[in-house]
């Protein structure tokens, strides 16, 4: 597949490489399609836009995610597959 142009902007952040596209569903039956890109941050402060779908946002290194008991299976997937690609 291949990548969306490096300044094609995006909230804060500059699109770079597509990582992967996964669906799923979660204990509660919600269906997820998950489409995770590696970005490089730009400009901006973090911020939750849709309070009713996210509570927080946190700021962690791919160590504090993959240690963290909170992070789901399929997020410490995603950003394993994202760190290979960052460290090609």
């Amino acid at each position: 597949m291949e990548s969306i142009h490096p300044t094609a902007e995006a909230g804060g952040f500059l699109a770079s490489d597509f990582v992967r596209n996964t669906s799923f569903i979660l204990d509660n039956g919600s269906e997820v399609i998950d489409i995770v890109f590696l970005c490089e941050f730009d400009k901006g402060e973090p911020y939750v836009k849709s309070p009713d779908e996210v509570d927080a946002v946190y700021w962690m290194t791919t160590d504090e995610i993959l240690d963290s008991p909170m992070a789901p299976i399929w997020l410490k997937e995603s950003i394993q597959e994202a760190e290979l690609l960052r460290k090609k």
